[in-house]
């Protein structure tokens, strides 16, 4: 297994938390949101985490299934964004 960069580590997280924000607008639970984007609840959960790095496909089911433009994902990290508090609240 392969050790992934600081970098690497905070886009997990920054695209999870996008992700989990978009869920809980649209009032989904994980497990809804993942029979809609055609995901395990434990994949959804972890890449909501940020300890998961969705291949392509998910990425694409990830945007098709929840209504996301690809470039909600991908967008400039805002300050504050991914904050670890953040993180460990939701």
């Amino acid at each position: 297994m392969s050790q992934r960069s600081g970098n690497d580590l905070m886009l997990c997280r920054v695209l999870g938390a996008r992700v989990r924000a978009t869920r809980k607008a649209q009032g989904l639970t994980l497990e809804q949101a993942g029979e809609r984007v055609g995901m395990k609840l434990t994949h959804l959960s972890r890449l909501e985490r940020g300890v998961y790095a969705p291949s392509y496909r998910n990425l694409m089911r990830l945007v098709e299934g929840l209504g996301m433009a690809p470039a909600d994902l991908f967008a400039p990290v805002r300050p504050g964004e991914c904050d670890d508090d953040e993180a460990r609240n939701n």
